[in-house]
């Protein structure tokens, strides 16, 4: 399996998390962290942080450089560029879970994006809906887990400073 690795609070409480899991349910699993750089500014992100986490856990981490950023926010100037930025690094995250030969990808959503999700989908969209904690990609062949889809932000911000994890935003 693969996780969803931005390097923000919730994607480095999730793999920390998921490593630490693996000394009490007696499964040794592992789960590669996965990164996509939009490349915001024509800067690449520092990623050490991710990196160093990963290596605290004998966990692999690969990033993915791009130039998303600039051709969605400079070239095209698009009129919504965080929704189109945000769908395209997914797709993309969704093709590197495939090319490492996984079918699970964990990402770190947790309640509070499940309300903000439907809350915006009521407001925008018109609809009642959100994601699910887990949900299979019938054309990825991919199946999606959020784990943290129960625990509140402030458990998830807490969790993160206790356990000193490091993090890049």
């Amino acid at each position: 399996g693969a996780v969803g690795a931005s390097g923000g609070k919730d994607s480095v409480a999730l793999r920390a998390g998921r490593c630490r899991l693996r000394n009490f349910i007696g499964i040794n699993y592992t789960g590669t962290a996965m990164t996509i750089d939009p490349g915001f500014g024509g800067v690449q992100t520092d990623y050490s942080a991710v990196g160093e986490l990963c290596g605290r856990y004998g966990a692999e981490h690969r990033i993915r450089r791009s130039e998303l950023a600039d051709i969605i926010f400079e070239q095209r100037k698009e009129k919504s560029p965080c929704s189109l930025c945000a769908r395209m690094r997914r797709g993309m995250l969704h093709d590197m879970v495939k090319e490492a030969g996984c079918n699970k990808l964990a990402l770190g959503h947790h309640y509070d994006d499940a309300v903000e999700t439907f809350i915006m989908n009521l407001f925008h969209e018109g609809r009642v809906g959100c994601f699910q904690p887990v949900t299979y990609l019938s054309r990825k062949d991919l199946t999606m887990i959020r784990s943290l889809v129960f625990a509140p932000e402030r458990d998830v911000l807490s969790a993160v400073r206790r356990q000193v994890v490091p993090n890049v935003k």
